[in-house]
């Protein structure tokens, strides 16, 4: 799925909330290694992400350095704000797509495309939101679905 957006040059940019080091349940430097290793194995299948941001706030911490109410914990928008910043992002050309609501409401703040995808909690999230007022545009059953419907719609467009 990532070659596949990186085959149209489409941006693949990562946006993830890791409270897990706020929460004491593991390092930073933990997390740093693990998206170090995520993103070697991609390359090592012709794939590349190009940007991973991460929050590692959580109001309610344990550790006191990341106990923050921070704008970059999705939904909050921070983070998406960045990487608008940091690349030319057309807005009208945006795509979310996650399996936690919490990636829903984010596009839904930045005015993106919001796709679901059922793999991971999505189809928990699906049946626990059913009746929430923000709602994905798309749902798909995993990220290969979701990036065909994202060329499928640029390609209408």
């Amino acid at each position: 799925a990532i070659r596949l957006l990186n085959v149209h040059n489409i941006l693949a940019i990562v946006i993830t909330n890791q409270c897990g080091i706020a929460r004491g349940y593991f390092s930073e430097e933990l997390v740093n290694e693990i998206h170090k290793k995520m993103i070697s194995d991609l390359r090592e299948k012709g794939a590349n992400i190009d940007v991973l941001y991460y929050c590692p706030h959580y109001p309610k911490a344990k550790h006191p350095d990341y106990g923050i109410d921070c704008d970059c914990r999705k939904p909050k928008d921070g983070l998406i704000k960045q990487a608008m910043r940091d690349f030319s992002i057309d807005k009208g050309k945006m795509f979310v797509i996650g399996d936690k609501w919490t990636d829903i409401e984010m596009g839904e703040k930045i005015g993106a495309k919001k796709i679901l995808v059922e793999t991971g909690y999505g189809k928990g999230e699906l049946i626990d939101k059913k009746d929430s007022t923000i709602q994905p545009d798309i749902v798909t059953s995993n990220l290969l679905t979701a990036v065909y419907e994202v060329l499928r719609i640029l390609k209408k467009g």
